[in-house]
């Protein structure tokens, strides 16, 4: 596999195998497919390499970030409404693939609202005199047990046993640590222009021996943080040699292109720990730093740790 969406999910191991095996098991189905795992695992790049394997290359993969809204935007963005028109972005998935992102953050009302989506895929546009046919492949993701919020009356029965005709759970990285080499080249092939040098530290058996130390509560998209920061600061460190986010201070570059550095190290840095922090929810995290969500994921998205 060589595809972004394989990124997360390269290694020999058997933990390996068996999640790609069903993935690829679930991409032969047309039905909807649930991805459980730890905030940081793969889920939505998973959701990539299923949207790929079904071969849906030339159609939309959109997706919602479930936790990241408002009850009013959610239910605008999923549901759509006649007057005004606003198509629902079920509809504008086509035939493509709809990924709903943490969709255990959807209200009780916006869930009973789903039931129908994935049980007739037809979807019920506010103000519209009939139901609306939709042909888009739909993927759900969960970091939480969704049986267990069932269980606790936060979550509809009727919904969680149509979310998944297929559920593929994705391990933890200290589940698959024996994969490291194989996760460093798959980053390493999606950065080829990076100097020899850094490819060589980045696979040396002394840097790996760090990696193996860390716990990774981050998972993956940690390990994938860490090796950008490793490069940005031309050190080799495990990531709590890194804690600090600042890099040494280069007096012999001009002070804009000083401060530039030094203002992106420690976006990427405190971003990273307040993701990790919150567990990847990126509304919740803007709360704790008390900045608005908007201005989060611009941050988010400019250092590559929100795709």
């Amino acid at each position: 596999m060589t595809s972004v969406g394989a990124l997360a999910l390269a290694g020999d191991s058997a933990v390996m195998k068996d999640c790609r095996a069903r993935l690829l098991v679930a991409a032969q189905s047309a039905g909807p497919v649930l991805l459980e795992g730890e905030s940081g695992t793969g889920k939505s790049l998973a959701a990539e390499l299923l949207h790929e394997a079904r071969g849906l290359d030339a159609q939309p993969c959109l997706a919602v970030e479930c936790a990241a809204m408002s009850e009013r935007d959610a239910t605008a963005l999923l549901f759509g409404r006649e007057q005004p028109r606003r198509l629902s972005i079920f509809e504008e998935a086509r035939d493509g693939s709809l990924v709903l992102d943490e969709i255990g953050a959807l209200t009780l009302e916006q869930q009973a609202r789903l039931v129908p989506v994935f049980e007739r895929r037809v979807l019920a546009r506010a103000g519209a005199p009939t139901l609306v046919p939709l042909r888009a492949q739909l993927v759900s993701t969960t970091r939480e047990s969704l049986r267990r919020r069932v269980n606790a009356g936060q979550f509809l029965a009727e919904l969680y046993f149509r979310l998944g005709a297929c559920t593929v759970r994705l391990p933890p990285l200290r589940a698959h640590l024996d994969d490291l080499p194989q996760l460093v080249d798959a980053w390493l092939a999606r950065n080829a222009r990076l100097p020899s040098d850094d490819v060589a530290t980045l696979r040396s058996p002394s840097f790996h021996a760090k990696l193996r130390a860390a716990p990774w509560p981050g998972n993956v998209r940690e390990l994938f943080n860490h090796l950008e920061q490793c490069v940005a600061l031309h050190r080799v460190a495990s990531p709590g040699e890194l804690a600090s986010p600042l890099p040494p201070l280069d007096v012999e570059r001009p002070w804009a292109e000083a401060r530039a550095s030094a203002l992106s190290s420690f976006e990427r840095g405190y971003a990273q720990a307040l993701l990790e922090r919150c567990e990847g929810n990126v509304a919740r995290a803007a709360r704790v730093a008390g900045i608005d969500r908007a201005y989060l994921h611009r941050v988010l998205r400019r250092h590559g740790l929100r795709g």
